[in-house]
This record gives C-alpha cells, structure tokens and sequence, in this order.
C-alpha cells in the first residue's frame, strides 16, 4: 500500500509522538538503551514536547489508510528527525520521505543536505549519502552515545 506523504498539522502531533515513541520503544532493545534513557526518550514524545521541540521544523507524515505512519523534519538543510512505524518500515516509506525532504531542501537552493543519526547511518548510506563524522550526543536523552553526520550532494 502506498503512503501519502504531506505537511503536517497541529493535528497530527500526537500521532507523531505515538510513531516516535513506538521506534524508541523498538530500538531499546536492539541498543540496549538504559531504562532511564528510554524513560526520557518517550517523554520527550507527548503532544506538548513535540509541538515545542518541533515548532521550528518542516514536517512532512506518511499516512496510510488515514493513520500516520511516518515522519520528516527539517530545518534548514538538515533531517532534523526522520522515523517510521515499526511495523511500517521496510516498506519504502522512510525512503519515500527522504525523497520529499531532498525536494524540498533542493527547493530552497541548497546543494546538499545532511543529517545525525544514532541508528540509521546504513539507511541513509543505501540512499547515496556518505559519512562526513562520528562523534557522541552532545545533549539529550541519549547524551554520549555514538552518533554519526552523514551528508548528500543534492542534484540541481
């Protein structure tokens, strides 16, 4: 089934928190995230925590079937966040809004675009971007954990 992928509304804040939620959940156990970690990781998913963190991002959703499944932010020429559903992932739907927050980040005259990811460096090096550094998270909830920048030339 194909995903509809659009702006997102102050509507959908709770759902986004829900898909954010369900992938921290997912990912506690495959990186053996601490309770403590995941405590303030799902925490920071309550309607009123993403209306205040995301305030700044563009947000694109995935629906299917009128339930949103996927998210993207951006702000600037950066993935600010990017999840998918657990149980909607390995679908196309992640490279789907990749590929629309390219598009846009391509609109606004950038030539490339970059993103962190704690998680997803494969995901992102299948879709041609290469690693520009690896560090530690320098706030947050997963504060000194491994993290990686990665980076793509955008096509004019």
């Amino acid at each position: 089934m194909k995903a509809i992928i659009r702006l997102s509304t102050t509507q959908d804040f709770a759902a986004i928190g829900k898909v954010i939620t369900d992938c921290y959940s997912a990912l506690a156990v495959q990186e053996g995230y601490t309770r403590l970690e995941l405590e303030a990781l799902v925490n920071s998913c309550s309607p009123a925590a993403v209306m205040e963190r995301w305030a700044s991002f563009r947000t694109y959703v995935a629906e299917v079937d009128r339930a949103v499944v996927g998210i993207v932010a951006l702000e600037g020429q950066e993935i600010a966040e990017l999840f998918v559903s657990p149980d909607w992932q390995r679908q196309g739907i992640g490279s789907s809004l990749l590929a629309e927050a390219e598009q846009e980040i391509a609109a606004s005259g950038s030539d490339s675009v970059f993103v962190w990811t704690a998680t997803a460096a494969a995901f992102y090096q299948r879709q041609t971007y290469h690693i520009v550094e690896k560090a530690n998270c320098n706030g947050g909830p997963l504060h000194g954990r491994p993290t990686t920048r990665l980076a793509k030339r955008l096509l004019s």
